[in-house]
């Protein structure tokens, strides 16, 4: 019963392993998905194109000319050469999801949770969306921020470590951890060193100064390759040119493409609706951790846990303010205030149950008499018990969704009018085609939905533009932007807006959905001639496209 009980860092390598397994058993359900997510789909083509640049051409739709994501299309990209694109996803699953295990019990460690209080902190997490506000996660897929934060976790263990006071060992291995972690997601990485450079402020006094220096040091001279890509990116780049458009690049990126997670106020109902809640959630978790700190907790290393979370909590909300101040120009949108939103409500679960767990304990730190313990046995074990209750029905649903698709294959996703589309286009248009998809009854965030989410991947065709693969460089954003403004009026009807398309070559085929078309069928005549429709889609073949296949001998198109 005292694993269940003691902190973790006392009670032996038995009760770490049980806490690493009970870890990697809680985040199974969660994190082992056989389906393609957006930011999947979009990493891995992405990580694909890096290694093989010849295949991803001007005018594909998922493309971004920066090279401040290497490290990660780095090593997705070295899996999928290995493995296959589903077979990369599978590999990534694995090795990640232990490593996170890994990395949270040893974050729990070093914040003294026992085995049931880590445990029950990590159901509760996962049992919610994962944040508070801004729709941000750790453990619902594989990315970059993923990777960043398999590095993250042990940093910030390692930093909160007890040690002499002159040891560098913390600072060295941090800097190490948290620049790892920056390489993988520049934005994530950056806003957890800042974070340890606090936890070092609030370690014991006679090392602050040098850890910091030490830890800050390594950082700047491990990461200062990127930060030279990223700026000299930047300058190379220039001014975009932003003639005839209504936004500007800030509000182009943050309010048009990420509200959900960058703009609070693109309206005041959605905020009151979808922000305000968890703004008010993290203002009373930072009042709460705050007046604990100022208690007489059994340790100081509880009081400087409190102080932290109140201080991670209290920026969600100053974030928030500035986002307010901030709505019209958006210029702190590409910061990605909110990201760290995630981690901080798991930070906050673990404080908390550290908290009550340590009301199992005297003020020395050692176990309570036992006619205190005996009282409290009972609710610990009872949330351990629920905790594992939660996680049962979560299995049941992963088995029944590895029975429909035991893999991850995007292609398991299609319908049956899906595939066909698919099919034709790789059967009966060359290599070099360029098509144009109509975003379903005129929304853009459609393209989010299967089969665009995957259709470059399926058909190994390019298809110009799709909403929700956004590149990051301020040329790529505008043309990006204005593909997208253009692609509008094309399936409105608009033959002259075809010419106006910014890409290499003209467009060969757009694809509308036979449902709400008529606009599109009658506007277009003058200038494509359908060639291919099944029950859902239609396909119309542009006539500058006809004349130039005209040409080609017989025989060459069909594939």
């Amino acid at each position: 019963m005292r694993l269940l009980t003691d902190p973790v860092a006392r009670s032996g390598p038995a009760a770490f392993l049980l806490l690493w397994a009970a870890a990697v058993f809680v985040l199974v359900p969660e994190m082992w998905r056989m389906g393609w997510s957006g930011n999947e789909v979009n990493y891995f083509d992405l990580a694909w194109a890096h290694f093989h640049p010849e295949l991803s051409g001007p005018d594909h739709a998922v493309r971004d000319a920066s090279q401040a994501r290497v490290a990660s299309f780095a090593v997705i990209g070295s899996l999928i050469n290995l493995f296959g694109f589903d077979g990369a996803k599978l590999a990534l699953l694995a090795l990640c999801l232990p490593a996170l295990a890994l990395g949270y019990s040893l974050m729990a460690r070093a914040f003294h949770l026992s085995l049931a209080g880590a445990t029950v902190a990590l159901v509760l997490f996962v049992a919610t969306p994962q944040s508070l506000f801004g729709q941000e996660w750790l453990f619902q897929g594989v990315e970059a921020k993923v990777l960043a934060y398999v590095f993250i976790f042990p940093g910030l263990a390692v930093a909160w470590s007890d040690g002499a006071a002159t040891r560098m060992f913390p600072a060295f291995a941090a800097a190490l951890c948290l620049a790892l972690a920056t390489w993988m997601h520049f934005l994530v990485g950056g806003f957890w060193m800042l974070v340890v450079l606090g936890m070092f402020a609030l370690g014991r006094k006679g090392a602050r100064g040098r850890r910091m220096a030490v830890f800050f040091a390594i950082y700047l001279l491990l990461t200062a390759p990127l930060v030279w890509i990223i700026l000299s990116e930047r300058m190379a780049g220039g001014t975009p040119d932003m003639a005839g458009l209504s936004m500007t690049l800030n509000q182009i990126y943050a309010v048009f493409r990420n509200p959900h997670h960058l703009a609070p106020f693109v309206s005041m109902g959605e905020f009151a609706h979808t922000w305000f809640p968890g703004v008010l959630m993290a203002a009373v978790i930072a009042a709460l951790a705050f007046g604990l700190a100022r208690q007489d907790l059994s340790q100081a290393r509880d009081r400087r846990l409190m102080l932290l979370v109140a201080c991670l909590n209290l920026y969600l909300v100053l974030a928030v303010c500035l986002a307010f101040l901030d709505r019209e120009t958006q210029r702190f949108g590409m910061f990605y205030m909110f990201r760290p939103g995630s981690l901080i409500l798991l930070l906050s679960f673990m404080a908390g149950l550290r908290w009550i767990t340590a009301r199992l304990s005297d003020g020395s730190g050692q176990a309570a008499p036992q006619k205190v313990r005996r009282p409290m046995l009972r609710p610990v074990l009872a949330a351990f018990l629920l905790a594992g209750a939660w996680v049962a029905p979560q299995y049941l649903m992963l088995g029944y969704n590895l029975a429909h698709q035991p893999v991850p294959d995007l292609a398991h996703s299609l319908s049956a009018e899906d595939a066909e589309l698919v099919a034709w286009m790789r059967r009966s248009t060359p290599p070099e085609a360029l098509f144009l998809i109509a975003p379903a009854k005129g929304d853009m965030r459609s393209d989010a939905d299967m089969p665009r989410l995957g259709l470059e991947r399926l058909s190994q065709r390019a298809t110009l533009v799709n909403w929700k693969f956004v590149p990051t460089t301020p040329s790529e954003i505008i043309r990006w932007y204005r593909l997208l403004q253009l692609r509008q009026q094309v399936f409105a009807g608009d033959c002259a807006a075809l010419g106006q398309l910014p890409a290499s070559r003209p467009v060969d085929y757009l694809v509308i959905e036979r449902n709400g078309d008529g606009a599109a069928r009658d506007g277009l005549q003058d200038c494509t001639r359908p060639v291919w429709s099944n029950a859902r889609y239609r396909v119309l073949q542009t006539l500058s496209a006809e004349k130039a296949l005209a040409a080609v001998p017989s025989g060459t198109v069909a594939r």
